[in-house]
């Protein structure tokens, strides 16, 4: 008999993967749901075991964790910028 625990334990990198791709898609327009599902995603990846979904779910974390960086690096940037332009 299958119980929940053994369906989860085989299939944490696929849900890994899905609350990877809510963070990555729609992470602007909840905040309590991000939290939860940052959280999840988090757990999940730890928990699951190596191979293809675990590898696919980290490089969705670590494409959302270089696009946050890389939107305050370009916003510190542009402020930059913008205050030069303001000066001179």
């Amino acid at each position: 008999m299958n119980s929940k625990g053994t369906f989860m334990r085989k299939y944490y990198g696929l849900f890994s993967l899905i609350f990877s791709f809510y963070i990555f898609f729609f992470y602007k327009f909840e905040e309590t749901l991000t939290i939860i599902a940052l959280f999840f995603a988090f757990y999940y990846w730890f928990e699951a075991p190596r191979g293809n979904f675990k590898i696919v779910s980290g490089l969705v974390l670590g494409a959302l964790l270089l696009i946050v960086v890389g939107v305050i690096i370009i916003a510190v940037i542009a402020g930059l910028a913008l205050r030069s332009l303001h000066y001179n």
